[in-house]
């Protein structure tokens, strides 16, 4: 009985032994590629994250409005101290701020943004910081928005002045980082309102002549 009970075995052993080695000789037989592999569904590289759903003005805007507050705090707080007259401490300011608007600012709207030009209508001078004639424009019109901001102190300072009848040259609201990023952010697109508009009236134009020229 035992003899039987292990040749019964043996014979099972065998057949598994033989049934595994065909298996190896039937996977080394196909060829490379024919094993179907799982594949992951493919991944749109346009699919928006957190940041694309935020809206592009809130994003222009913030960007803008926090540039010139940390300007403000190193170059009027900062540099400013070392800077007695405010006629200097002004150019500096005014070059520091188009310096990063050409360099940083817009090549940063020029580069996130799409085929439909969506930052295009936050800059002054959407093009970009490679060609070199674009810098010594971004610094002059940010010398026109600094002395505008600027202004804007002096005539809230005067008209406090009057209305509160203090004395002549009393400084009540003063420049700090926050207030002057909001004055800066109103000039600037206040200038930018304005091309804009120049530009969509010039496009406007240039479309009916265009139409006339070939109706005609």
């Amino acid at each position: 009985m035992k003899r039987g009970k292990e040749s019964e075995k043996a014979k099972e052993y065998y057949e598994l032994k033989t049934e595994a080695v065909e298996e190896l000789v039937s996977a080394l037989k196909e060829e490379p590629g024919e094993a179907e592999i799982p594949k992951k569904p493919a991944q749109d590289p346009y699919k928006g994250d957190r940041l694309a759903r935020i809206p592009t003005w809130i994003k222009a805007l913030f960007a803008k409005y926090w540039v010139a507050g940390a300007i403000c705090y190193f170059g009027l707080w900062g540099a400013g101290l070392s800077m007695s007259d405010v006629l200097d401490n002004l150019v500096f300011v005014g070059v520091l701020t188009g310096a990063v608007t050409d360099l940083l600012v817009n090549s940063a709207f020029l580069y996130f943004e799409t085929e439909k030009k969506e930052f295009h209508r936050y800059m002054m001078l959407p093009v970009s910081s490679k060609k070199i004639w674009t810098l010594p424009v971004n610094i002059i019109y940010a010398l026109v928005v600094t002395f505008g901001v600027f202004y804007i102190y002096v005539f809230i300072n005067q008209t406090l002045v009057r209305l509160k009848g203090l004395p002549e040259g009393t400084i009540s609201l003063g420049v700090e980082p926050l207030l002057y990023g909001l004055f800066f952010l109103a000039v600037d697109m206040s200038f930018i309102a304005i091309k804009n508009l120049i530009v969509s009236l010039v496009r406007r134009a240039k479309s009916k002549a265009e139409q006339q020229t070939s109706g005609s």
